[in-house]
């Protein structure tokens, strides 16, 4: 009950801070990350790799 009361907590302040979390798991597991890759502006990604611009043997790019 405590560990809920907790996260509940912190989920609040997060809120604050204007950090969306979905589930309250998300903030305990989130305490384990090493690394946290983001784009230039500083957003998460969708985990959807797509290709912009691609380089051919003849150095074009297409």
């Amino acid at each position: 009950m405590m560990i809920a009361v907790v996260l509940s907590l912190n989920m609040r302040k997060l809120l604050y801070a204007k950090v969306l979390v979905r589930k309250l798991l998300g903030i305990e597991t989130s305490g384990s990350l090493t690394v946290l890759f983001t784009d230039k502006t500083g957003t998460l990604t969708q985990g959807e790799l797509t290709v912009s611009e691609f380089l051919e043997e003849t150095g074009n790019i297409s």
